[in-house]
């Protein structure tokens, strides 16, 4: 094993998920309030939302797929729509960060890591484009440059738990199976990149659909107990 696939939200950056949605929906349909009626907004975002997550890993993008289907029939301007979410990105985002926090020992598991010479990827289900995902990763307290690879909507064609997302992550990283390790705090979502062969830890400390997951982790603990085992790792030549 010489990569680690991390997830974002709730395991790198530690977030309560339903505050967290919250903030999100409400700053970002005040935004869209001057070009969109509220109702028809979220409609057309859910919509769009739900269609990436059935995304195959086909030619389409996650942010293709979004777009075909949040500007179907809509009168309104498309460039206006674009300008919207750049301008919320950019700005009102920054309200949701209330409902995260930065955890020290997946900082420490990170740097230790790098130190010891393992290749680190944010493998997060790739629902956003990216720079709002590097605004997560510094609400974490890491950097993007602390990652060989980021998932976002604009590179990617398929969404977790869908195996093809985790293919398409190794590919990109030019790294086999039994090479990687995936590290989330979603018991289906994450967890089934062992489908693959991936190893798994599964990080308790925001645990998500662990009653309803049909997989089994490779390991498991809080995020001291997953910095002890990193700790536990050997150097990389």
């Amino acid at each position: 094993m010489n990569t680690i696939l991390f997830d974002l939200d709730g395991t790198l950056l530690t977030m309560n998920t339903d505050l967290f949605m919250h903030y999100y929906m409400k700053s970002l349909t005040e935004t869209f309030l001057p070009i969109m009626d509220p109702a028809d907004f979220q409609k057309r975002l859910w919509e769009g939302t739900r269609l990436m997550l059935k995304n195959t890993g086909g030619n389409e993008t996650n942010e293709a797929v979004f777009y075909r289907s949040f500007f179907k029939n809509m009168g309104t301007d498309h460039e206006s729509v674009i300008n919207a979410f750049d301008q919320f990105y950019e700005t009102s985002f920054e309200k949701a960060r209330a409902a995260t926090a930065s955890n020290e020992y997946m900082v420490d598991a990170v740097k230790c890591l790098k130190t010891k010479g393992y290749r680190l990827a944010v493998a997060t289900n790739p629902l956003f484009p990216i720079r709002a995902v590097k605004r997560r990763i510094h609400w974490a307290g890491l950097s993007p440059t602390d990652f060989e690879l980021i998932t976002s909507f604009e590179t990617m064609h398929a969404c977790k738990p869908n195996p093809a997302f985790y293919q398409e992550v190794l590919e990109q990283l030019n790294v086999q199976p039994h090479e990687a390790m995936m590290v989330g705090n979603d018991a289906r979502e994450d967890l089934a990149a062992g489908g693959l062969g991936i190893q798994t830890y599964l990080v308790t400390d925001c645990l998500l659909q662990a009653e309803s997951s049909p997989f089994t982790p490779d390991h498991q603990g809080s995020s001291l107990d997953f910095l002890q085992y990193i700790i536990s790792l050997p150097e990389l030549p």
